[in-house]
């Protein structure tokens, strides 16, 4: 029964043999670059419509400003 309490559990067996699926994640760096462009994408179209606000509010600030 101690035995079994203090064994803790891991990816490896009684042998010390690890499993294939330990061993196939890799870096794969095509799926990196894609991801960097992707977020690239991303910070474009954020940084475009927070222009777009800033020149809205502009516009709308002048005219009230204006009358």
């Amino acid at each position: 029964m101690r035995g079994n309490i203090n064994r803790s559990e891991s990816s490896t067996d009684d042998y010390r043999f690890r499993s294939f699926e330990a061993e196939k994640k890799r870096l794969n760096l095509n799926d990196l670059l894609n991801r960097a462009k992707e977020e690239k994408k991303i910070d474009k179209k954020h940084n475009a419509l927070i222009f777009l606000g800033a020149v809205c509010l502009c516009v709308t600030f002048y005219l009230l400003i204006s009358l």
